[in-house]
């Protein structure tokens, strides 16, 4: 996605998603290869279902879903 969509989704979405079950942090930002979304949440349970009742119908029609799951064993928090 571009900097542009991120934005744009972020000012429409920010507030339905800190009221999300399961929902713990966002962070985007630029990479290599264009711009990017990080999550995460406290189960793949929660975050399937916001992203198919919430991303999925948002998504122009071609764009591709690049989500990539991972666990998180530790975290460590100042």
């Amino acid at each position: 996605m571009s900097r542009e969509m991120a934005q744009q989704w972020l000012a429409q979405l920010e507030p339905r998603l800190k009221s999300q079950p399961g929902f713990i942090f966002h962070a985007n930002g630029p990479t290599d290869s264009g711009w990017q979304a990080i999550e995460v949440w406290k189960s793949r349970e929660d975050f399937d279902r916001w992203f198919s009742e919430i991303i999925q119908p948002m998504m122009p029609p071609g764009m591709e879903d690049k989500t990539v799951h991972h666990s998180i064993e530790a975290v460590v928090q100042r």
